[in-house]
């Protein structure tokens, strides 16, 4: 920053570097409460991570290494975008020709494993208070992207989620790519 205003405190550093800079800390910041939350979350439920391997066959006898790997799948599932991804990166669902989702396989393992007591309240309870954290992030992150690049990135809607249990919001979580 000081080679751009040629050592002096100028308009570069005024303008570009101590917004983007600010921006980027606080984020950081809020990150680290994200995470202590997300840890005290995670020891609220640690019951719901008992068990071994899960067998799909809905999903042509896929299996999920544990309840964990499960959750991780129904949590990507509180938005379109993220269950799409989901399913087609695992050939757990197809584009239809008016290029909806075909989640029909999917869709049937979840209920399957509702009703058979996989997936519990417990674990949706779970799910949507991770989605609730990752939302709280939203303020912070879009500040710092805008001042970073000049525009807010684009938003998820969230993905209403019908079970036996109630109805939840659902929300985002971030793919490896995010």
């Amino acid at each position: 920053s000081d080679l751009m205003d040629l050592g002096q405190a100028g308009p570069f550093k005024k303008y570009i570097w101590n917004p983007v800079s600010e921006a980027v800390t606080q984020y950081r910041l809020n990150k680290s409460k994200v995470i202590s939350e997300y840890k005290s979350i995670l020891e609220e439920y640690k019951d719901i991570f008992k068990g071994g391997a899960i067998i799909a066959s809905e999903l042509d006898g896929f299996v999920f290494k544990d309840k964990s790997h499960l959750l991780m799948a129904l949590l990507h599932t509180g938005n379109e975008s993220n269950k799409s991804k989901l399913l087609r990166g695992r050939n757990w669902g197809t584009v239809n020709e008016d290029a909806t989702l075909d989640s029909s396989k999917f869709d049937s393992m979840i209920s399957r494993m509702q009703q058979d007591g996989t997936l519990t309240k417990r674990d949706y309870e779970f799910a949507q208070k991770i989605w609730d954290l990752m939302d709280t992030m939203k303020p912070a992150a879009q500040k710092a992207h805008k001042k970073m690049y000049g525009y807010y990135f684009n938003e998820i809607t969230a993905n209403e989620i019908k079970t036996p249990f109630g109805d939840f919001r659902g929300g985002y979580v971030p793919a490896k790519v995010d």
